[in-house]
């Protein structure tokens, strides 16, 4: 069996990419998916795997995604099961390749009605999860479960406001010290229709801390919909909110760790009626960015994406007016390394219906690109989720109608910094309607949603791979094997022993394998050498050839075992360095005693090498 070792110079790189093709699987069989790949620019994508999960005939929707840092996958929303007619909570684990790890579901007091929203993963691979669930004496709570990393449930909190009305958890973030924040819209009395934000703190065992809540000016309807929280634990909730004359408008609030109000801030937009914020992102330097929707007058709704400062300041305020001066409305936002903002929803087009329409500004709110995206049946598409990478490359999915049937597909994007369109991945299986979205370390993006019928969780691959096209020795002698002895995998390997060198530090094998890469500006490399030596105590030295300094630059170290095993090295900093004016590659693996060897000569097999990028 094969040993793998990474070697992550990088310190975002986490675990090892693995690629399982062609793999769907449910909990009652195995389904047939129809997915399209259409490629813009020079970027590549490709379906690992999908993933359905639906116990009956009735139509279960997943709401919320995330992975953790060994790329298992963690899903949730609202599942059906047996023959009743209500609906639980239910969350699920995948590892890395698809595989179902386990399903929790939680069917609240009644035995069914609810559906999860929200879902975070902390770092010892606790799972929490948080919605709304049925309950007989107060119909409808917030209800807050944690999970092991097994899928045994920990606690489940809930919360109910005073009255037999509903209670809807629509939110859910994590501290570095385990506690757990939820935000929604509760009853407020006195008639059945008045919400008002609920804000709840609880500690890592699911006690409740404390209860922060706000009810506007107009005392009517208030839904907090998005949630932060800072590195000190100050919490963040934005919204909307009734206000005194001036229909809902966003309304901001930040709190300390306790719960105490520091300050709110409520925004009207200039056509004085319906304004509702559905996204919050919070930087390091505790600034606050908020997008949504908000009415501006001739020109319909509008996005709207502000940034106020810790205090509470207001910035920046930015607004969006589609080209078909209709109905605009944002509901992703995500920031990058740099503080610039990206938001995501959908916009009116000139002649194009719905379009969706990602847009990123920089930290101080001017409009560096637009990126619009209209469907090939040109009809509605909307985006619903947004992620940013370490790159800065922008991830979109949603809802887009293709051709050659009535319903609509999960539609993935991936923009790059400059807001140029790299592929479009769409996803043809049902009435699909993709809700969440993640990326991982490795560029690996995920998707999950509904088709209809069934949770659908794809991963998608960004990365190409490239094998060697020649190589060379310039030190050391060739004993057996030719190019093709690089490219798989297998017992065909090129043979070497050492040569003649003129120094006791030049490694007597060197062996330069040349490539060809796929574009000039990759976002990610990684270069792999399987390879194994005839004796022990034989160092390899992994060197890329840096086109920049014109000089090859040793990346790694390790010693070779007996038998095969591969060493992964993701390049940190620019990886285009590597990559010369030609789309050359270049490596060099060179071999070197590195204590007594008892056997000579010895020789080193290398099985494979190749270079990973992701566009």
């Amino acid at each position: 069996m094969k040993r793998f070792l990474r070697i992550s110079i990088a310190a975002a790189a986490r675990g090892e990419m693995r690629v399982k093709t062609g793999f769907a699987h449910r909990l009652i069989g195995v389904a047939v998916c129809l997915l399209a790949l259409a490629t813009a620019g020079v970027g590549q994508v490709t379906e690992a795997w999908v993933a359905l999960y639906g116990p009956t005939q009735n139509t279960d929707e997943a709401h919320a995604l995330a992975v953790d840092v060994s790329g298992n996958v963690y899903v949730t929303g609202q599942s059906w099961l047996g023959g009743g007619n209500e609906v639980d909570y239910a969350t699920i684990k995948y590892d890395s390749i698809g595989n179902r790890l386990w399903v929790a579901r939680y069917s609240g007091m009644t035995g069914g009605g609810g559906g999860a929203h929200a879902l975070a993963v902390d770092g010892a691979g606790n799972v929490y999860v948080a919605g709304g669930s049925e309950d007989p004496g107060t119909y409808y709570d917030y209800a807050t479960i944690k999970y092991d990393s097994n899928g045994n449930q920990l606690w489940a909190a809930r919360y109910s406001s005073p009255g037999y009305h509903g209670d809807d958890a629509s939110a859910l973030v994590l501290d570095s010290a385990g506690n757990v924040y939820v935000t929604g819209s509760s009853y407020g009395g006195p008639v059945e229709y008045v919400r008002d934000y609920a804000t709840i703190k609880y500690d890592s065992n699911g006690n409740q801390l404390w209860v922060a809540r706000y009810n506007g000016p107009g005392n009517f309807q208030d839904y907090a919909y998005a949630l932060g929280v800072d590195a000190a634990g100050n919490v963040y909730v934005t919204g909307r909110s009734e206000g005194a004359g001036t229909g809902p408008d966003y309304t901001t609030i930040k709190y300390d760790s306790n719960g105490n109000q520091l300050w709110l801030r409520r925004y009207n937009g200039p056509g004085n009626a319906s304004d509702a914020a559905y996204a919050l992102a919070v930087d390091a330097a505790g600034n606050v960015h908020v997008t949504g929707l908000s009415y501006g007058g001739g020109t319909a709704e509008d996005y709207a994406t502000i940034k106020y400062d810790s205090n509470g300041n207001q910035l920046w305020v930015a607004r969006y007016n589609g080209p078909g001066d209709g109905n605009d409305y944002a509901t992703g936002l995500a920031l990058d390394a740099a503080s610039n903002v990206y938001v995501t929803g959908n916009s009116g087009g000139a002649g194009t219906d719905e379009d969706y329409a990602t847009i990123k500004y920089d930290s101080n709110g001017d409009q560096l690109w637009v990126a619009r995206y209209n469907g090939p049946r040109n009809a509605s598409d909307i985006a619903a989720a947004l992620a940013v990478d370490v790159a800065g490359n922008a991830y979109v999915t949603g809802v887009s109608h293709g051709t050659g049937t009535a319903y609509p597909d999960y539609a993935t994007i991936k923009y790059d910094s400059n807001g140029n369109q790299r592929w479009v991945a769409r996803y043809d299986s049902g009435d699909d309607h993709a809700n969440a979205l993640a990326v991982d370390p490795a560029g690996n993006v995920y998707v999950t949603g509904t088709n209809g019928q069934d949770w659908a969780t794809i991963k998608y691959v960004q990365a190409t791979t490239v094998l060697p096209s020649s190589f060379s020795l310039f030190r050391g002698l060739l004993i057996s094997g030719h190019r093709n002895s690089l490219i798989q995998s297998d017992n065909d390997r090129l043979v070497m022993r050492p040569g003649v060198v003129f120094s006791s530090q030049e490694p007597p094998i060197q062996l330069i394998v040349n490539a060809t890469a796929p574009n000039a500006t990759p976002s990610r490399l990684e270069f792999s050498v399987e390879a194994h030596c005839s004796v022990p105590n034989i160092a390899q030295r992994i060197a890329l050839y840096n086109f920049d300094t014109q000089a090859y630059e040793t990346l790694n170290t390790s010693t070779l075992t007996t038998s095969d095993s591969t060493v992964v090295v993701v390049v940190s900093g620019n990886p285009g360095r590597f990559v010369g004016p030609n789309l050359e590659l270049r490596s060099r693996v060179a071999y070197k005693a590195q204590g007594p060897v008892f056997v000579y000569p010895w020789f080193a097999r290398v099985d494979q090498v190749k270079w990973t990028l992701i566009d």
